[in-house]
């Protein structure tokens, strides 16, 4: 296995050689002749408008099979299979159970988990198909964070609660922690809001990018401000506190995504700041990386503006897969820590998600390209290339 000098597993190295064989087994098996939908489904009327939705939203040419994998094979991500799931759902007036929808991965399990079991209704979800395509289409999320949990909800009230002695101290740590790390340079302060909700996206570098923009923003914002993370991160008694402290919301973004968009949804809709790293991990080099839809969606459907953040200096400290470079916080080092916030964003209704997500990551990236061009800290260009740093 590929290993780092270290001898750590590389995972992601690993990840990508894995899937790499997997697509090229799956097109060495599939004749070049065989048709893009499989016969078995020519007699069927529901997989048939089944298929024709599936089509829509995956890349043109793929190849619907009942065995296809809607992630390896077809390309789904988490968020556009849920995007799928419910536009099916919608189209056959169906309702799948939230544990069956985490037990679905092909495309097969897909149409049998949306069959309707009812009288005539697959003949009548059958003619429905093409007018609740464009009734629901870019607009699944609509639906799904339409009916969000109550003020009371146990699971997410305390995200509504004062913290007259928690907050202010917290605060207090966070400029300690400011002076800890060394040299830090702040722009774009007064492009924060004053009051409301919105989002705060930045482009995600280390561990430690939460606590940098803690120690930085003003205390109106770090009072009302949250989180959604990986629920793997806080499942120890202390790292649970730790999540309370700081307004997190421990989710598994991947089996548990509606659940952690509404969280998302819920504290925006009750004047919260939600803090939200659009690429959903830490860069494997330090750059910008492909922005996901989260933000756009949860932006566009609660009416609140998007704070675009680019983090600079802070993947030298901590980067992904290393441990942490403690020479650079020392006084003297000369290491800087660079956060700059832009002039918020707003996304028209007819912008597609997937524009209004590149238009973000286009903006945070030519921050963060400014700030690069004119850092005086080593970036990831000048440091010598290694295992770690090479590209796949």
């Amino acid at each position: 296995m590929p290993r780092t000098t270290t001898g750590k597993i590389k995972r992601h190295e690993v990840l990508r050689r894995l899937l790499e064989q997997r697509r090229s087994h799956v097109a060495a098996a599939v004749d070049a002749s065989t048709p893009a939908v499989d016969s078995a489904w020519t007699g069927d009327p529901h997989a048939a408008s089944a298929v024709d939705l599936i089509r829509a939203r995956v890349a043109a040419g793929a190849r619907i099979r009942p065995t296809a994998n809607l992630e390896l094979d077809l390309g789904l991500d988490s968020m556009e299979r849920v995007e799928l799931l419910t536009e099916l759902e919608q189209a056959f007036d169906v309702r799948v159970a939230k544990e069956q929808a985490h037990e679905i991965f092909t495309v097969q399990q897909l149409i049998d988990a949306v069959r309707p079991t009812g009288g005539n209704r697959q003949s009548e979800a059958g003619s429905r198909t093409g007018s609740t395509r464009e009734s629901v289409g870019d607009d699944s999320w609509a639906l799904l964070l339409r009916d969000l949990p109550a003020a009371s909800d146990a699971s997410l009230n305390w995200l509504l609660r004062t913290r007259p002695l928690m907050a202010p101290a917290t605060f207090v740590i966070s400029r300690f922690v400011r002076m800890a790390l060394g040299r830090m340079h702040v722009s774009g302060l007064e492009h924060l809001p004053a009051n409301g909700a919105f989002l705060i996206c930045p482009n995600h570098q280390s561990y430690i990018d939460p606590i940098c923009l803690c120690a930085v923003v003003p205390y109106r914002t770090f009072a009302n401000q949250f989180y959604v993370g990986a629920v793997e991160y806080f499942e120890s008694t202390v790292t649970r506190w730790i999540a309370r402290a700081i307004n997190l919301v421990p989710v598994d973004p991947d089996s548990n995504l509606v659940p952690a968009m509404q969280a998302g949804a819920f504290g925006l809709r009750h004047g919260k700041i939600l803090v939200l790293f659009p690429e959903g991990e830490r860069s494997i080099d330090g750059t910008v990386k492909r922005f996901k839809k989260g933000a756009p969606i949860l932006a566009r459907h609660l009416g609140v503006p998007i704070v675009p953040v680019a983090l600079h200096g802070i993947y030298e400290i901590w980067p992904r897969n290393r441990s942490i470079k403690w020479s650079a916080l020392m006084p003297g080092s000369g290491h800087r820590v660079t956060i700059e916030f832009g002039e918020p964003m707003t996304f028209a209704e007819n912008e597609s998600y997937a524009d209004a997500a590149l238009r973000l990551r286009e903006r945070v990236s030519e921050m963060w390209t400014r700030i690069d061009a004119n850092s005086e800290a080593p970036t990831l260009g000048a440091l010598p290339e290694t295992a770690e740093t090479r590209k796949p």
